[in-house]
């Protein structure tokens, strides 16, 4: 059975941050009476997304599993071989009531028995009655603190139009969250995201017919770059969130974007774990979403705000 110890320093001169140790002596496990509760965690594609896995903290151990599990398709916490799982502390501690908080990781796909994962959802612990509570969420500073708070209440635009295109910049062959066609003003209202966090926002357009989805690109600032410009044409975008396909055949095997002002097309915007790379296959959690507005090019549209992010509670008996 395995845990994660934190340790201040090591005997050796090496110091690392967590310590991964394995026991087979069924004799020490701790069936303390568990409860894993949640709303709004999907089901994930083991070889895209990887799995989820529960942890405890303890201060003098470190963080203890307490299972690897996965959503199923009838909405169930299941393991990962899709069979309905019991929750356990893995490594028997002193004392239970000495546990400071919950967490939820995602373990990417290919990940080893002690791969630690993606910080996904934490709390800290409250008590009730006979029961220690830890209500995890991404709104714990460990994730993404008050940028998660402040995701129901975003907003989001975006304008039609190509500014990379050589012939004219005047059409429907791009989408940028700017609010103008100068491309100086961001039109998107989210938070930056540190670079030390392990989540990024993602956009997307989606073809409703073909259901085809175009990566727009990866960014962590609504200020700033994306990370895409694949199929731009060779004049210069916007210092903005956004893309153009101007380039024929691309992306390759994909029908081309010759006009997203026909009535045809969706936008939305996800919530990534950054060591994703599908650049077809959005993450579950949708921040906008809506159907692409006919409207003049440059004028200024708006994404429904569709944020329900997921949140869980971890429930361990004190006996």
């Amino acid at each position: 059975m395995k845990f994660i110890k934190l340790s201040s320093f090591l005997a050796i001169a090496t110091a690392i941050t967590f310590i991964y140790l394995s026991c087979d002596d069924a004799g020490i496990i701790n069936n303390n009476n568990m409860s894993f509760t949640f709303k709004n965690l999907q089901n994930l594609d083991t070889s895209v997304d990887g799995i989820y896995e529960a942890w405890i903290y303890f201060p003098l151990n470190g963080y203890i599993s307490i299972g690897k599990f996965n959503i199923s398709i009838s909405g169930q916490p299941v393991d990962p071989s899709g069979q309905p799982i019991t929750f356990k502390l893995k490594y028997q501690v002193p004392d239970i009531n000495g546990a400071l908080g919950g967490l939820v990781t995602i373990v990417p796909p290919g990940g080893g028995v002690d791969t630690f994962g993606t910080k996904f959802l934490a709390g800290p612990k409250t008590s009730n009655n006979n029961y220690l509570v830890f209500n995890v969420s991404m709104e714990s500073d460990t994730i993404l603190g008050s940028a998660a708070t402040q995701m129901p209440y975003d907003t989001a635009r975006y304008i039609l139009y190509n500014p990379t295109d050589s012939i004219s910049r005047i059409g429907y062959k791009g989408i940028w969250f700017t609010k103008d066609t100068n491309g100086n003003e961001a039109s998107l209202t989210l938070s930056n995201i540190p670079p030390n966090r392990s989540w990024i926002y993602q956009a997307w357009v989606m073809d409703n017919s073909s259901r085809k989805i175009y990566n727009v690109g990866r960014f962590s600032s609504p200020n700033g770059n994306d990370d895409y410009n694949n199929c731009q044409g060779p004049n210069l975008g916007f210092n903005k969130p956004g893309n153009d396909w101007i380039e024929p055949d691309c992306p390759p095997g994909m029908p081309q974007i010759t006009n997203l002002n026909n009535g045809n097309y969706s936008v939305f915007i996800t919530l990534e774990p950054k060591y994703r790379a599908a650049e077809t296959n959005p993450f579950f959690i949708r921040l906008f979403s809506g159907n692409i507005s006919v409207s003049a090019p440059g004028v200024m549209a708006t994404i429904p705000n569709v944020t329900i992010l997921p949140t869980a509670t971890i429930q361990i008996s004190k006996n």
